[in-house]
C-alpha cells in the first residue's frame, strides 16, 4: 500500500511540475543582438495589441545596451513630397476613444521647405467655444507667425460641444497623435515643437502646456485664462504670456489679471518666460504681436534630458474640477500619491485675487545632484519611477536614489529591451530615449 502511496505521490509531483512548465514556461533566454533587431522591426510593424505583446515577451531578460539600433527603426525611410504654402482641410484618422471623427486641420509649410535638415513645428490652438472655432479660421488670422521659418499646424478642437473645450484629455491626446503622423510626413526637430493659442486657445496653451511639459520646447497662452496650476513643473518649459491691457470681460474668464498673475509666478519661481502686455483689449490684437511671440518661441530648444525636474500629480485644476493624474515628464514618473491635500496656485474668476487651491496632489522635486546620485524630494507621492538613460547615468555603475534624505534605493541601474521597445513605440521621439527604469517607494 505504502508502494502504490509512493507512486501516486510521485505521479502528483511530476504531474506539477510538469504543469508548473506549460503554464509558467521558462524565461527566454537573452537575445543576440542580431535577434533583439529582428525582434524590434517585427514589433514596430505589427497593428494587432495582441500579437505586439506576444513579441514583446520574447525579449524576456534581455537587457538594453544601447538605443540607436533601435531609434533607426522608428524613423521614416524618406519623406514625401511636401506641398508648400497653406492647406486647409487636412484629416488625421484617429481611435474613437479620441473622437469619432477625424481630426481636422490646417498647415502652413515655408515656401524653402526641404527634409535635407530638421525644421520647427509650432502649434496653434483657435478660440471660439459653444461649437465655434476651428483651425482654419486660427490659421488665417495668423498672418505674422505664417512667415515664420517654421511649420506651422492649427487643428480643430475634437471636443467643441462639452465644456472642457481644450482641456479636454482628448485634445491632448490628439496633439499626440498629430506630432506623430507630421513626424512621418516632414523633417520635424523633436526638440523644437511649440504651443500657442488664442482666446480659448489660450486657455488650452496654460493648461496643455503644463500636462505636456515634456514635448514642447515652450509655449504661449495668449489672451487665455486658468483657474489652478502647480506652476513649478514648468521650470524645463519656458512661457510667453501674451494678453490685452484692456481685455476685461469678467464672466468669459479672460481678464487681463489672468496673465499678469501668470507672468508674475513665474517672475517669483525664477523661471524662463516673457510677458508682453499687449495695447488692445481681448482682440483684434496689435499688428506684430503674432510674429514677435513666434520669434520668442523659436528661440528655444527642449532639453530633453535636464538635469532637474519639478512635476507634480495632477497638475492643474481646471473651472470644472480636477483634470487627469499627470504623465511622465522626461525621466520622472508620479505613480501614486497620498491621502493629504496640498496648496496649488489659483485665480478666482476673472484672474483675481491669487488664492491657493487645496487639492490632492503629489509633488517631486527631483535632481541628478552627482555621478548616478539622484537627490528627490517628495512630498505626499508613495511611489515613483525614474527612467534611466545613459546620457544621466552610467548604466555599468550602483544608481543611488535618496527621498527627503533617506536612501531608496541603492544597487543596479537595470535596462531592459523589453521597456525599450515599448517606449520608442509609445512615444516615437528618436531625441528622447530611455532603456530602463527604476520604481522607488517613498520611505
Amino acid at each position: 500500500m505504502r508502494r502504490i502511496h509512493a507512486g501516486l505521490a510521485r505521479c502528483l509531483l511530476l504531474g506539477l511540475v510538469s504543469l508548473g512548465q506549460v503554464q509558467g514556461g521558462e524565461e527566454p533566454k537573452p537575445l543576440s543582438a542580431g535577434e533583439a533587431q529582428n525582434l524590434a522591426r517585427q514589433y514596430f510593424a505589427e497593428t494587432d495589441a495582441a500579437k505586439k505583446q506576444a513579441l514583446l515577451e520574447k525579449a524576456g531578460t534581455t537587457p538594453a545596451e544601447s538605443a540607436d539600433a533601435f531609434v533607426r527603426l522608428i524613423l521614416p525611410a524618406g519623406f514625401p513630397p511636401a506641398k508648400t504654402g497653406l492647406q486647409h482641410g487636412l484629416k488625421l484618422d484617429v481611435p474613437a476613444t479620441v473622437s469619432d471623427k477625424p481630426v481636422e486641420y490646417s498647415i502652413s509649410v515655408p515656401g524653402k521647405y526641404a527634409p535635407n535638415r530638421l525644421w520647427p513645428l509650432m502649434f496653434g490652438l483657435h478660440g471660439g467655444g459653444n461649437n465655434t472655432g476651428s483651425g482654419q479660421q486660427h490659421i488665417t488670422s495668423l498672418t505674422g507667425i505664417n512667415r515664420l521659418d517654421a511649420i506651422v499646424v492649427c487643428p480643430t478642437s475634437v471636443d467643441l460641444g462639452v465644456q472642457k473645450y481644450w482641456r479636454n484629455p482628448k485634445n491632448e491626446e490628439a496633439l499626440k497623435l498629430l506630432i506623430r503622423h507630421l513626424s512621418r510626413q516632414f523633417a520635424i526637430d523633436p526638440d523644437r515643437i511649440y504651443l500657442t493659442g488664442y482666446s480659448m486657445g489660450g486657455i488650452g496653451s496654460y493648461y496643455l502646456g503644463a500636462r505636456m511639459t515634456d514635448v514642447f520646447a515652450a509655449t504661449a497662452p495668449g489672451g487665455g485664462a486658468w483657474h489652478g496650476i502647480h506652476w513649478p513643473v514648468m521650470l524645463n518649459t519656458p512661457v510667453y504670456v501674451w494678453h490685452g491691457k484692456k481685455d476685461m470681460r469678467g464672466k468669459n474668464f479672460t481678464d487681463f489679471p489672468n496673465a499678469e498673475n501668470a507672468a508674475a509666478i513665474l517672475k517669483e519661481l525664477g523661471y524662463d518666460h516673457h510677458f508682453a502686455a499687449l495695447d488692445c483689449g481681448h482682440a483684434p490684437t496689435p499688428a506684430g504681436a503674432e510674429t514677435a511671440m513666434g520669434e520668442w518661441l523659436l528661440t528655444k530648444k527642449r532639453d530633453p534630458y535636464a538635469k532637474r525636474i519639478v512635476t507634480s500629480s495632477p497638475r492643474a485644476k481646471d473651472f470644472s474640477g480636477m483634470l487627469l493624474p499627470a504623465p511622465p515628464d522626461r525621466w520622472l514618473a508620479i505613480d501614486e500619491i497620498g491621502p493629504a491635500k496640498l496648496e496649488m496656485e489659483g485665480v478666482a474668476q476673472g484672474g483675481t485675487p491669487r488664492m491657493k487651491h487645496k487639492v490632492a496632489m503629489g509633488t517631486l522635486d527631483a535632481k541628478w545632484s552627482g555621478p548616478n546620485q539622484l537627490e528627490v524630494a517628495a512630498e505626499n507621492v508613495k511611489r515613483f519611477r525614474v527612467f534611466l538613460s545613459p546620457k544621466l547615468v552610467n548604466l555599468k555603475q550602483p544608481l543611488k536614489i535618496t527621498v527627503n534624505g533617506k536612501v531608496a534605493h541603492d544597487g543596479p541601474a537595470p535596462t531592459s529591451l523589453k521597456f525599450l521597445l515599448q517606449y520608442l513605440d509609445e512615444r516615437r521621439d528618436p531625441s528622447m530615449v530611455f532603456l530602463g527604469e527604476v520604481s522607488v517607494s517613498v520611505p
